[in-house]
């Protein structure tokens, strides 16, 4: 029996049990729409950042073999891909490619390739606001908690990629659908990551390529915003019940560090195993009292909870806020999207709200 036929009984399967899901449900999900994840969540598939105390975060996956080891292709137009579990055969050229992470779903758009499919980014209905131009009319097919089955179905995909704490079952699903890439790196090594699904796509030499000029940019940035030795940086997550210290697990701490702003030691002890801390209170806001705060909200309900408490006189007593070196900034792009267009966008963040030869 040949795999596409294996695939294709695996296929009915699964469709006859997510239509017999649907039966039993006043509400069918649609291919275009998906629920927002919220802050409590009783995903299936935990979201990277989740809204769940540090000790329970998945810890940032072990480093993937290279673009060159992990990939293979075959007379018969298809790749060998070495991935979380197993070699996968892909089609050398996608063409219907449905991406359930962010950063997947970044790094496609960055090399060239628009998927048919994606998942909304956290707490919003569509995918993140710096990358949705690229992808108008993208079909929703779940959120960063939840994989909406028949929405995939429904979008006929030849290769899906996901992230790196998909569970076996789940990935079993996803495989009777079409191949599924599911990678060994996440967000905390966010170019690993897109190094396993550029190859995946067949574009390892155009990551490359795009890594090298974004490092350039990096290191140009750093020259010109001369940051003086000894300036502290951090970022912070403002949610409705209160701030989040962020740590080098996201991409856009470890970018600001790398153009020369120090850490708190709050951040430095999470490490690379949690994304954040838990919330903090306005007294504890002394831990996080750097020369620059980056703060990010994800809509007007942060949004509000930050007005209120920068009226406050513990947040009033920051030297950020007293030297008007408090920058707004994404929740969106900064906490929850990785990849390298969200890198790119988050340096420009950096560049315009940092004033150059401080």
């Amino acid at each position: 029996m040949t795999s596409l036929s294996v695939r294709f009984r695996s296929l009915l399967a699964l469709l006859a049990l997510v239509t017999l899901a649907a039966c039993g449900s006043t509400t069918a999900p649609t291919a275009t729409t998906a629920p927002a994840a919220t802050e409590a969540s009783a995903a299936t598939i935990p979201p990277a950042g989740s809204e769940v105390p540090a000790e329970t975060e998945v810890p940032a996956a072990t480093e993937a073999p290279t673009a060159e080891a992990t990939t293979e292709t075959s007379a018969s137009g298809t790749r060998s891909i070495e991935t979380r579990y197993g070699t996968v055969e892909v089609p050398a050229t996608p063409a219907r490619l449905v991406t359930l992470d962010e950063g997947a779903l970044d790094t496609a758009v960055a090399l060239g390739i628009i998927p048919v499919g994606g998942i909304s980014s956290r707490l919003s209905e569509g995918v993140a606001p710096y990358i949705a131009d690229k992808v108008p009319g993208i079909a929703i097919v779940g959120n960063p908690g939840e994989i909406n089955f028949e929405a995939v179905i429904a979008a006929t995909p030849d290769l899906i990629l996901t992230h790196n704490r998909i569970d076996e079952e789940t990935y079993k699903k996803l495989s009777a659908i079409a191949p599924t890439i599911v990678p060994t790196n996440g967000i905390g090594a966010w170019k690993d990551a897109a190094g396993e699904y550029a190859a995946a796509l067949g574009k390892t030499s155009e990551l490359e390529a795009w890594l090298k000029e974004f490092d350039a940019k990096v290191a140009d940035a750093k020259t010109k915003l001369a940051i003086k030795e000894g300036t502290t940086g951090a970022v912070i997550r403002w949610m409705p019940q209160g701030p989040l210290v962020m740590g080098r697990l996201l991409p856009a701490v470890v970018l600001i560090e790398e153009l020369g702003l120090s850490l708190p030691q709050v951040a430095i002890d999470l490490g690379t195993d949690a994304p954040h801390t838990d919330v903090l209170s306005l007294e504890q806001l002394a831990t996080v009292d750097t020369d620059w705060l980056f703060v990010a909200t994800f809509n007007a309900e942060g949004d509000g909870a930050l007005a209120t408490a920068r009226e406050q006189a513990a947040f009033g007593q920051l030297k950020a806020e007293k030297s008007k070196q408090v920058v707004a900034v994404s929740a969106q792009l900064w906490s929850s999207a990785f990849g390298p267009l969200a890198a790119d966008a988050i340096l420009s963040d950096i560049v315009a709200g940092v004033p150059a030869a401080q």
